[in-house]
């Protein structure tokens, strides 16, 4: 029902869906599933990817968070720009290093959680729109189960956050690449 109301409002703002992937990628983050689903949409002249993320626990806990960010103005399947910021989150641990940018709260946070940082990516796909859409991403891992937090912030309002796990990055990957191609 929810999602009925979401594609009512969005189609009410001119967001015009163009291809939807569907689930790329079920997994675990923590003790949770986690569901990775992949579309594409249009507004006002411009194409967003857009990652829906789902986590669950059984019937009760669910969490849906929506990143998205624009990328071309050309068209849809001009996808090159993006396949390249995931090329660099798909190399774990990242080669050359990411930088840190935690400060000394973050970092001893980190240690007392056993979280490890392997850096952040801020990606250079995103397209000058208005309002301005940032998106970056920080590659985590406890133990020896990387994650991927991806962060979406438009200019004079909050972020959104989206933890996938790392095998989600090449599922994603390998999903808008046939798509690429199929163009």
């Amino acid at each position: 029902m929810l999602d009925e109301v979401a594609r009512a409002v969005s189609a009410s703002v001119g967001i015009a869906p163009c291809h939807d992937f569907g689930s790329v990628h079920l997994g675990k983050i923590g003790y949770t599933d986690c569901e990775t689903r992949l579309s594409i949409e249009s507004w006002q002249g411009a194409w967003y990817v857009r990652m829906e993320v789902v986590h669950s626990r059984g019937w009760s806990y669910r969490k849906t968070s929506v990143v998205k960010w624009p990328y071309s103005r050309r068209g849809p399947r001009d996808l090159a720009v993006v396949l390249e910021d995931l090329a660099v989150l798909a190399c774990f641990p990242p080669s050359p290093p990411l930088p840190d940018s935690r400060g000394s709260l973050g970092r001893l946070v980190d240690r007392l959680i056993r979280r490890r940082n392997y850096g952040r990516y801020e990606f250079r796909s995103t397209l000058e729109v208005t309002p301005r859409v940032s998106v970056h991403a920080e590659i985590n891992a406890y133990g020896n189960k990387p994650e991927i937090s991806l962060f979406e912030k438009v200019e004079s309002r909050g972020f959104i956050l989206g933890q996938v796990p790392h095998d989600a990055i090449s599922a994603i990957s390998s999903a808008l690449d046939a798509y690429q191609m199929d163009g």
